[in-house]
């Protein structure tokens, strides 16, 4: 039976969302990101990808610089506290070294020291036609227990202290368990008011 989404009853308020692209974040987990801010969390959000193809009539340079500006504009009006670039190529993760991006993900965990992680799931792949969702859900819950293990990622325990967040909720197109929800309907004008920041992205989706 599906239960209403809250946020965790913890005085460790910090959470780590990690998505491929930049409008990924209001899209997918927008309310849930609000329901957090609104209950005092510190979010921090990376985006793996520059987002370089998602415009229509652009070169990749101003492609990349627009999708930039927006996505901070977006995040800051959603609450979030920071943002973390990892800059890969978009639409190319599936040519990426999977433990590569694993690695830069335990950084920013082992940084942040995140509660909860959010992302893609990992178990849904057969209703993801999006590879760089794909390889980033890998990643990332690989990511959430490797950042605990000390020779992690190159061998080496002289590193960033290790850190294991507690909680990992994952969002999808279609997930093969749906185990929460949560109506958007209290944020719908909220949530508007952040896509339309994403002014680039959703010309190009048109």
């Amino acid at each position: 039976m599906k239960k209403v989404l809250a946020a965790p009853d913890t005085d460790q308020r910090t959470g780590l969302v990690v998505v491929a692209h930049a409008d990924d974040v209001v899209l997918f987990c927008g309310a849930t990101v609000l329901t957090l801010v609104d209950s005092g969390w510190k979010i921090h959000v990376i985006r793996v990808t520059d987002d370089r193809w998602d415009s229509w009539g652009l070169g990749e340079k101003d492609t990349i610089e627009r999708n930039r500006v927006e996505f901070k504009s977006a995040m800051s009006q959603l609450g979030v506290a920071e943002i973390h670039e990892l800059n890969h190529a978009t639409d190319c993760l599936g040519d990426t070294s999977e433990v590569e991006l694993r690695n830069q993900i335990v950084t920013v965990i082992r940084k942040v020291k995140p509660y909860l992680v959010m992302t893609f799931d990992p178990n849904s792949v057969k209703y993801e036609d999006n590879e760089d969702h794909r390889v980033v859900s890998f990643a990332t819950n690989e990511a959430c227990w490797t950042a605990g293990f000390d020779k992690h990622p190159d061998g080496r325990v002289d590193q960033l202290r290790t850190h294991l967040p507690i909680e990992r909720w994952y969002f999808g197109r279609n997930v093969v368990e749906v185990t929460h929800s949560l109506s958007v309907a209290p944020f719908r004008e909220r949530l508007i008011n952040v896509i339309s920041h994403h002014k680039t992205m959703l010309l190009n989706m048109v």
